[in-house]
């Protein structure tokens, strides 16, 4: 048994299901959508005794216009089954494409199929209803488009399909392959993998001409195979916490239905009017945490949360779908307040609430004798500065405190050297517009204003003043306030996931006069690569990440190089990568960056610790070069004797704005 086979056993991948629209034995209306000349000649060319065989073969047929039988499954199939008793030059032309199309996929898919058996797989076939198939098999490689015609509808058909089976099996959805000869598959398959609900760890695109490629057919089921288990944890964990979260909801409402108007009354009457808060924004925090509460006792959410502590963190893949994973949107919603809740006061007479950010508002153009600028309180504040409402919430509500505490910070723009976990500055590492632009807030604890309520009452109403932009959540506030104050009791917080920017990408290999040579990777000026920046007193707080077919095609046009071309120095390390995975390896692993104005190349260590060569040349730990594009691209650059040695590859990478 090969060891793929051996793969796909161990890993319990065993029934395959492919899914393609040459397998129906009958076309339908969609199949022959574009046919619009040859069904116009089809209507024109028809004799009295053709129209005596139609009426036979369909009944109603004079009850029908041309165009509703065009649209008709049931006519189409009957002129297809019972084609024998048409002329054939009346049919022909309108089932030639049809027939040619279907003729030349199931000669690639019986391939495909026969490769799929020989990897121990038991292999079945179906149309475009294969959703109740499906259910029962571990991988299916689905057809984009189920129609001849390739439509956008035939495209809905597989999303449908694939859809219903990984809801069917919520638990335990089965891989997928999404292929097809169209050049559109690449645009498509992100949509796909969204609409149809899968992991990007469980999902693959491959053309058709590419899955008769054995190898290449053999490196994606490895790919998806070796993964299979922890997607599978990933699945598990998402149907918990959907399930978890409908439960929690509906016993979180059993409680809150008990609450009627009377106690409401009383709640208001006792707590809220002698406290000074508003009923709604009091019932949508409690509600809340009644909610929260309810979710936390899932036990099956827990449970799959336990279950991603095994995932196999040293053999994660890269990610396959290109792009940045938009990770800071999760750090802000962990951060802020929803824009919706700003529209419930947080106190009855106060117009701020605890952890409110105030911005000076966009500058209009002022009305005739009015002065430009705004002369009231707060005046200095600019619009790049963004003042936070630090008094307790006590002293809010009736305007307990005679003035409002507030502590300023500087608004910056949000870019990857800016992104740090260090508390030095004082910042909020991002927050996140209504219209989608983001930035980070770097704190002056030193910068300390005050403002009576009804001078604020002032500033929120003029058109220069200030507006609510954002509300910490309870957490951030705290802390902020907490640091504020004094450096003691600090609220301890979950760390901020990492942040993500796109990034350009090129690589090199030293040319005989020791300078880097470009080597030309389409796809790689296309999707480029994803920064992943971490803490700053990590030394592997940089990351280049790679996207599976960007590994694949740098790999690829890495074995095409004629060392010939390449100087006499460095061409032992590029042989040493040629020859074995470690390039591979340490791409799909990602690369660590220097710093944002590093002026030399940092290493890329060989991820096996491998040694080649003999005698004083066995020193290749070291694989290549990583250096930041405005150095790689000085005049006259070039890579020193002594890098040269360990110049197996160079990659120059910059941040794309």
């Amino acid at each position: 048994m090969s060891e793929l086979a051996t793969l796909l056993e161990k890993q319990q991948i065993r029934r395959v299901l492919v899914v393609d629209d040459a397998f129906d034995a009958v076309p339908t209306a969609v199949d022959l959508l574009i046919e619009e000349g040859e069904w116009t000649q089809f209507f024109e060319d028809l004799e009295e005794p053709d129209l005596e065989v139609l009426r036979g073969i369909y009944p109603g047929y004079d009850n029908e216009r041309a165009d509703r039988l065009r649209q008709s499954d049931t006519f189409i199939a009957a002129l297809w089954q019972h084609g024998d008793k048409l002329r054939a030059d009346l049919l022909e032309p309108l089932f030639s494409r049809y027939r040619h199309d279907t003729e030349t996929d199931l000669q690639f898919l019986n391939g495909l199929k026969d490769q799929l058996i020989g990897l121990g797989l038991q292999c079945e076939t179906a149309g475009r209803k294969f959703a109740s198939q499906g259910i029962s098999v571990d991988l299916l490689i689905v057809d984009l488009f189920l129609g001849s015609s390739q439509q956008s509808d035939d495209i809905d058909q597989a999303v449908k399909g694939v859809a219903a089976v990984s809801s069917a099996r919520v638990e335990a959805p089965p891989l997928v392959i999404l292929m097809s000869r169209s050049p559109r598959l690449e645009s498509k398959r992100a949509d796909f993998r969204d609409r149809a609900c899968l992991f990007e760890s469980a999902f693959r695109i491959i053309s058709k001409a590419d899955l008769a490629d054995l190898p290449r057919l053999k490196r994606v089921l490895s790919r998806l195979a070796y993964h299979y288990r922890d997607s599978l944890k990933l699945s598990a964990f998402l149907n918990a916490w959907q399930t978890g979260v409908q439960r929690a909801s509906e016993r979180a409402s059993e409680l809150i239905r008990r609450l009627d108007l009377t106690d409401i009354a009383q709640i208001r009457r006792m707590l809220l009017d002698a406290e000074g808060v508003s009923t709604g924004s009091y019932l949508v925090d409690v509600f809340d945490k009644a909610f929260q509460y309810e979710l936390e006792s899932q036990a099956a959410i827990i449970d799959a949360a336990i279950g991603l502590n095994s995932l196999n963190e040293s053999a994660y893949p890269p990610p396959y779908l290109d792009g940045s994973k938009e990770l800071q949107q999760l750090v802000n919603c962990a951060l802020f307040q929803n824009h919706q809740r700003l529209r419930l006061p947080g106190s009855q007479e106060s117009k701020v609430a605890f952890g409110d950010l105030l911005w000076r508002k966009q500058r209009n153009p002022p009305a005739e004798g009015e002065p430009a600028d705004f002369k009231g309180p707060l005046s200095a504040i600019g619009r790049n500065q963004v003042v936070a409402v630090m008094s307790p919430a006590c002293d809010l509500q009736r305007q307990g405190a005679k003035r409002i505490i507030l502590l300023v910070g500087e608004v910056r723009a949000f870019s990857p050297t800016a992104w740090t976990y260090n508390d030095d500055p004082i910042r909020t590492p991002v927050m996140r517009m209504s219209n989608g632009e983001s930035f980070w807030i770097k704190w002056d604890l030193k910068h300390i204003e005050t403002i009576s309520h009804a001078e604020l009452d002032v500033i929120l109403e003029d058109p220069r003043g200030l507006t609510l932009a954002a509300r910490l959540r309870e957490s951030p506030a705290l802390e902020l306030q907490q640091k504020l104050l004094s450096d003691l009791g600090r609220v301890g917080l979950a760390v901020p996931m990492p942040a993500t920017f796109k990034l350009s990408v090129d690589v090199y290999v030293p040319d005989l006069e020791k300078r880097p040579r470009r080597l030309n990777i389409p796809l790689l000026d296309q999707t480029g690569g994803v920064r992943f920046v971490g803490r700053v007193d990590d030394s592997d707080a940089t990351m280049l990440v790679l996207s599976e077919p960007a590994c694949d095609a740098i790999c690829q046009e890495i074995e095409q190089v004629d060392l010939a071309s390449v100087h006499e120095k460095a061409r032992a390390a590029l042989d040493y990568l040629r020859s074995c995975g470690d390039l591979l390896l340490a791409l799909e692993r990602g690369v660590v960056l220097p710093s944002s104005n590093a002026t030399s190349w940092k290493d890329i260590p060989s991820p096996t610790g491998a040694l080649t060569g003999e005698g004083a040349q066995a020193k290749i730990r070291t694989i290549g070069w990583v250096g930041n594009k405005s150095f790689v691209e000085a005049e006259n650059r070039q890579v020193t004797s002594g890098e040269l040695y360990k110049a197996g590859i160079l990659l120059s990478v910059g941040d794309v704005s």
